[in-house]
């Protein structure tokens, strides 16, 4: 797996974990990845965007985004509708993060 930080914004109606990984010829890590999320009123994530760069598919980038997202919605309070392909699949391949899931 690639070394990568997963850094973390909001506002008051979107949030964003920004993922940085290290790549060839630059100094400092880059982002190459993100996920994005609405909030549907204080309690409820909806991810609508995970993606990351070519160069990071296959290291378990865009699932350390997802898991991030659900560690810090259990922080939180926070349920979580993943209407992001991606995210839905994170949820069914892990049934450790069903409480978290709205529904």
């Amino acid at each position: 797996m690639a070394e990568f930080e997963i850094l973390f914004s909001e506002g008051e109606t979107k949030g964003l974990f920004s993922l940085y990984a290290p790549k060839e010829g630059h100094d400092v890590p880059i982002k190459s990845g993100e996920m994005t999320f609405s909030k549907a009123g204080t309690t409820t994530w909806i991810i609508d965007h995970t993606g990351v760069d070519d160069f990071m598919e296959g290291t378990g980038a865009a699932a350390a985004l997802v898991k991030r997202g659900v560690e810090l919605a259990r922080e939180r309070g926070v349920k979580i509708i993943p209407l992001c392909p991606f995210a839905m699949v994170q949820f069914k391949r892990h049934p450790d993060y069903a409480d978290v899931l709205q529904g």
